[in-house]
């Protein structure tokens, strides 16, 4: 038996953790600003294709950003669902408390539930309401608010499914950062290609939604939008929830069979003998770092993106004349790149960024730094050095590309390369004393600092503007001087720096 009271805690408690609100209940940069901020910005980017596209391109609206939402949906939940019901801390703390297994695993489901319709409701409200009052009235727009719904029920539902099933893999963190990664690349190749390729995207797109259409589910789905068809929006609402349903009763049932396959570890371990090596204190401070990057997929997917794009823009023109790019996209790659070419570079480089959560994703073992016989500075040198890692190889690849297909002197390749690598520099101090300011180690899923913040979009919004001042600079106070320009630029970003990295020195670990 269910009881509501223990019920309605346990929600409270998992609706914190998504909207991290644990640890920052006072801060106003906190991840609910966040999770706001990215609502509103996916709602009215919802609401201005919509309208730019009409009714003349109302199935490519429609099922755009209902491919768009089902997937983003699907990947966070799988995420959301390994973390929140198969974490070893929920059996520790839990499961020997006096609560039924349904009672523990009820808020679960539906704080997964509830998560997805927030995002469903960010990107779909707008056109389903919209196409379902042209088709069937106000009477038909309303009952379309129930069909938006069940939107998220099949997603979620399916979430679970695999996680059941492919549970031990999605753990695997080595295989968590190799999907991740594959998944980078498809959609830095995906919006490259877009607004390069655009004809030919938009028919692999028109023949992807034609293949779509012939499941009964979506049929079903943009029938009864379309058609204004009350019985088929109630197929799918019912068909949705058998899915969700079915998926949650199957886990409350077999939770504990499932968790222990999921878990267990190996009984036999290997029995080589532990070797020690002695190293130098930067390489062994950075060989930590990097290991605490990898150890969450999340963190690497939010940071390696921008990386992909450098290395595809650096090596796509050694494969692809920009005779045969401008064919394909219709448009002058050439003096696009070469117009761009420094806001570019700075601007990748600076947006792959990985301090601006480095200290509180530690944790707990932010205290055990404390008792280290090691300098702030040579802990915050350690992660400086992970984020200058990550781009260097693709900011020389991207340079040196660029040098030979634009003729760029020695001098200007040099200044390339130096502004990417200062842009690089600068967001990751910016990163790490913001991280330092709102530091927080009261944290139950790394979600909360690494996805769930306000810190990277408002680190993003500062490298927007330092981008911006590059573009005054070389496109409009000094457009024929490229090599002026680029100085200057590389001399502002320079001095920014060594002005963060003063005030870095003065930082101290203790709290």
């Amino acid at each position: 038996m269910i009881r509501f009271n223990k019920e309605k805690i346990l929600i409270k408690v998992e609706i914190d953790r998504v909207l991290n609100r644990n640890s920052n209940k006072n801060r106003l940069l906190s991840g609910l600003a966040a999770n706001i901020f990215i609502f509103g910005f996916f709602f009215f980017y919802s609401i201005s294709i919509t309208n730019k596209l009409g009714l003349e391109f109302q199935n490519y609206s429609l099922m755009g950003f209902s491919l768009f939402s089902f997937i983003m949906i699907l990947i966070s939940n799988i995420s959301l669902t390994n973390d929140a019901i198969f974490g070893p801390k929920e059996v520790n703390i839990l499961f020997p408390m006096p609560l039924s297994e349904l009672e523990i695993i009820l808020p679960k489901i539906l704080t997964i539930y509830l998560s997805s319709l927030a995002m469903s409701f960010a990107i779909l409200s707008y056109p389903i309401i919209y196409y379902a009052y042209l088709a069937g009235g106000f009477s038909f727009g309303l009952f379309s608010i129930l069909i938006l719904l069940a939107f998220p029920l099949i997603p979620s539902g399916l979430s679970i499914i695999l996680t059941i099933l492919f549970g031990k893999i999605f753990q695997n963190k080595m295989i968590r950062n190799i999907f991740l990664l594959f998944f980078g690349i498809f959609v830095a190749i995906f919006y490259l290609g877009l607004y390069t390729m655009e004809d030919i995207f938009l028919k692999v797109i028109k023949g992807l939604f034609e293949v779509l259409l012939k499941f009964p589910s979506i049929k079903f789905y943009t029938d009864a939008i379309f058609m204004g068809s009350y019985f088929r929006g109630l197929i799918f609402i019912i068909f949705s929830l058998i899915i969700f349903f079915g998926a949650a009763i199957f886990l409350a049932k077999n939770y504990f069979k499932i968790y222990y396959r999921n878990n267990l570890k190996a009984r036999h371990r290997g029995r080589d003998k532990d070797t020690f090596h002695i190293t130098s204190k930067n390489l062994a401070l950075f060989r930590k770092e990097f290991a605490l990057y990898n150890s969450y997929p999340i963190y690497v997917s939010n940071t390696i993106i921008s990386v992909i794009f450098m290395i595809i823009l650096g090596l796509g023109p050694l494969f692809i004349p920009f005779e045969t790019l401008n064919k394909l996209t219709n448009f002058n790659a050439k003096d696009f790149l070469s117009t761009y070419l420094i806001q570019l570079i700075c601007g990748l480089s600076a947006l792959s960024q990985t301090t601006y959560c480095c200290l509180s994703v530690e944790g707990k073992n932010y205290y055990l730094m404390q008792s280290l016989p090691l300098k702030a500075l040579d802990i915050f040198r350690g992660k400086i050095l992970l984020g200058m890692s990550l781009i260097t190889g693709p900011i020389l690849l991207f340079a040196f590309t660029f040098s030979l297909k634009f003729s760029l002197n020695f001098i200007e390749t040099i200044l390339l390369i130096c502004c990417g690598l200062s842009y690089g520099l600068f967001a990751n101090l910016l990163g790490l004393i913001y991280d330092f300011y709102t530091l927080d180690l009261d944290w139950i899923s790394p979600n909360e600092v690494i996805k769930q913040r306000f810190t990277m979009l408002l680190i993003q919004i500062i490298i927007i503007f330092m981008v911006g001042f590059s573009f005054l600079i070389s496109n409009i106070m000094l457009p024929n001087s490229r090599m002026i320009s680029w100085s200057l630029i590389f001399i502002l970003s320079f001095v920014i720096d060594l002005l963060l990295l003063n005030d870095l020195r003065t930082k101290d670990l203790r709290l």
